[in-house]
């Protein structure tokens, strides 16, 4: 069955199949008992090159359609199509690093909000009896670990005993020799 013959339950059912099958790391014990209990859950996720919701893995597009807060790069996907996808609740924060004027996040406040956001606990959400596990989605443009910065958040959620994945993404350091038609293992060079 080809994708475009596949209607909105069953994408449903594909996308939650593959959020299911997702590597959820957590940070290794100390050897000590671990009373600590995160109420969250960090998705560190790479947008690729070209950032739009049509480009998006569908477990993406499943973690965005679940998510309470979203903390996304000026590089990645603009603020209106990822309010198009997340639940009303959603906070949505723009922690881009410009390159002109304007204001731009350090990296230790990149840290520290994501911190923040991780251990605030769980959110109670409208319509539901229950609470469930803050889940926060850390979109970056481009591959995270390519000049994402990545390495710094994902030591701050471990240092922490925050559960976190990771999304790889194709970067343009791989992708624009492609597009150009440039192979970067071309047996004949």
């Amino acid at each position: 069955m080809s994708a475009k013959q596949l209607d909105g339950a069953q994408l449903a059912i594909l996308a939650n199949r593959m959020a299911a099958s997702e590597n959820v790391v957590k940070p290794p014990s100390d050897g000590e008992a671990d009373n600590h209990h995160s109420p969250s859950i960090v998705h560190i996720i790479g947008t690729g090159l070209t950032p739009t919701l049509l480009s998006l893995p569908l477990s993406t597009l499943h973690l965005l359609s679940q998510a309470d807060v979203v903390l996304y790069d000026s590089l990645g996907l603009s603020h209106d199509d990822i309010c198009r996808v997340v639940p009303k609740h959603c906070d949505v924060i723009c922690v881009g690093k410009r390159g002109d004027s304007q204001k731009s996040w350090k990296q230790s406040e990149i840290d520290n909000l994501i911190l923040q956001m991780a251990m605030m606990g769980t959110k109670q959400q409208p319509q539901q009896q229950s609470s469930k596990p803050t889940t926060i989605l850390r979109l970056k443009g481009g591959d995270p670990f390519l000049y994402g910065r990545a390495r710094t958040e994902i030591d701050t959620l471990k240092s922490n005993r925050i559960p976190y994945t990771y999304t790889p993404a194709i970067s343009s350091c791989i992708a624009g020799p492609h597009l150009g038609g440039i192979p970067l293992t071309d047996p004949t060079l």
